[in-house]
Formats: structure tokens, sequence, C-alpha cells
């Protein structure tokens, strides 16, 4: 299937924290997910990754914008229409135990969705989840269990299972390996791979981890600051990276054969350096930042000859003349 499954147009979230001090999680978002596509949204700590997946299931409002899916607004939507967007967007986060009472088995675990979305009837449900479980390649005899006696990597694939049992159209994967040891990250993110060529399902993968950025996905969201700085197709992001900051992401993951000499000379952030409210957010540590740089941010243009590559940078925008 062709087309849009998502559309994020214009989406602002700031977080009010008292006394004018605020946090902007999403500044002027713009983003389209097409139906069996895999976007990775990647950026340090704070930069709006979560935020942005609230956004898009509608646990958090925006204060501006619009969030299509499936051909309607959701921040339109409230009560049962609601719902019933929320069961073709379902997530898996980072800490599978957090998500699960430590009394109940997996396949009373298994069941919840089934009954509140009632995709199958009251009779098939123990066989739906040996289709579910079996589907992420555990075995039946699995339901039995409580959630200590399976591994990390176990009960993720149940949480992924628990995801799709609702057969949704988006898959939101937030930090959902982060938590693993390196072997099992392998096994999960093949898991999600298959299971898109198998559903169809589309899926947002937002990681700390650019090594697996170009494996799961085909394109890249780099955001900084509540800001997407950068997107271009994921193969991509090593050799074609554009953003400053996104530079400096990829040189903080070092290889054997690292050359430190080619690590961008990024200061710390400087809280003397002045700029207004709209301004570019990684102004303060940018070694290319210029004055216009700390008035006012730019947005998101098509690099010329590729319009798959968009970036928000005066200076390298100015020296491809745009």
């Amino acid at each position: 299937m062709s087309g849009a499954l998502l559309e994020i147009r214009d989406v602002c979230k700031v977080f009010d924290r008292g006394k004018s001090s605020e946090v902007v999680a999403a500044h002027h978002i713009d983003l389209t997910l097409r139906h069996g596509e895999c976007i990775a949204v990647v950026g340090e700590s704070g930069c709006g990754k979560s935020t942005l997946a609230k956004l898009i299931t509608a646990v958090e409002r925006p204060d501006s914008g619009q969030i299509v899916f499936g051909g309607e607004d959701i921040t339109a939507l409230r009560g049962a229409a609601l719902r019933q967007k929320r069961q073709q967007m379902q997530m898996v986060f980072q800490q599978p135990m957090s998500a699960i009472s430590p009394r109940m088995t997996i396949g009373r675990f298994m069941k919840v969705p089934l009954e509140n979305f009632r995709v199958v009837e009251k009779r098939e449900m123990e066989a739906e989840v040996d289709r579910l479980l079996d589907m992420v390649q555990l075995p039946a005899s699995y339901k039995s269990k409580l959630p200590h006696e399976v591994s990390g990597g176990e009960l993720q694939r149940v949480m992924i299972a628990r995801a799709m049992a609702g057969r949704p159209a988006l898959l939101i994967c937030d930090e959902a390996t982060s938590a693993l040891d390196v072997a099992v990250q392998q096994d999960i993110v093949g898991l999600i791979q298959r299971l898109q060529r198998e559903t169809g399902v589309a899926c947002i993968f937002i990681t700390h981890d650019l090594s697996l950025v170009r494996q799961v996905s085909q394109r890249v969201v780099v955001m900084y600051r509540g800001r997407v700085v950068e997107e271009m197709p994921s193969d991509s992001i090593v050799s074609r990276s554009l953003h400053p900051y996104t530079k400096l992401l990829i040189s903080s993951v070092f290889t054997v054969n690292c050359d430190q000499s080619a690590v961008p000379d990024v200061r710390p952030e400087d809280a003397r350096v002045k700029k207004t409210a709209d301004a570019c957010p990684f102004y303060g540590r940018c070694p290319r930042g210029t004055a216009a740089c700390g008035e006012a941010a730019v947005a998101l243009h098509a690099v010329p000859g590729d319009a798959a590559h968009r970036v928000a940078c005066p200076v390298v925008l100015k020296e491809l003349n745009v």
C-alpha cells in the first residue's frame, strides 16, 4: 500500500515548569511516515524523542499543529473514536518488566488487548495467544509463566507480541532494545524486521544506538532540543550527513579505527551566548554558528538533487545555495 499513514504537521509542545521555566519538547515538527515504512528517530536524552511518540499516540496533546493518522486528525479525537485509533498504533517500551504485573501470567497479560479490542471471539482467545507467541518465536507453554521466570529478551518478545495483538498499522519502539545485551538486541531487531515484512506494519524506531539505524530503518530523523535538524535516508547518515549536530552524533560512535582528529570541535553549552527564544537550539554549542543562528532557527529544506534529504542549518544551506 502506498501513501502516507502518518503526517505530523507543524506540531509544537511546550511543558511549563512554573516561574517562567519552560521546556520545548517539540517545535514545528513536520514528518511523514508511509505504510510499511520504518523510520529511526535519534538524538541525545531530552531531545524530544519520547515526547514525539506520546504526541503521536495522543498520550500528550500538542499545543498547536496536526497529527493525521490514517487520514484523520487524531488531535481532534476523544473517547471511543480515540481508543479505536489507538488500537492501530501500539508502543513497545524500554523496560518490559515495568509494563506487566509481576503476579500476572504471560497468558493473562496477552489476553488483555484481545478483550479490550475484541479482536477475536472469547472462545478463540487461547488459540490467538498461541499464534501471537509463535509469531515472536516463543512456545505456547510460556502462557503459564510469570515475568520473572523468563529472560529480558524473551519478555521483550512478549511485549512485541502483545503490541501486535490489536493488529496495528503502526508499531512505535521507544528504546525497545537499549536494555538488552548486544546479541539479544540483534535478535529483537531481526524480529521487528520480519514482522514488518510479514504483516506490513509501519515502525517508528526510537533509539540512542546509531549502529542500529541503517539496519532497521529506511529513513532517519535527527532531533535536538525538540527540533528535527536533519532527515535523510538511513544508509546516508555516515557518508552524507550535513548538520553539525548530526556529525557530532556520528563522531561519538567510536570504533577501533576512529580518526580522533575528525571529531568536530563542539564546545559545551555556553550560557553567556546571547540568543533569542527562536534561535537555532544548537547555536550555543556549534563551532560554525553565526549571529544569524542566534536570531532564528530555519525550517528543514531539501538538499539540492536529493528531495529525501532535508537539513535545518543556515550555514549549511547557504553553502548549498538554498
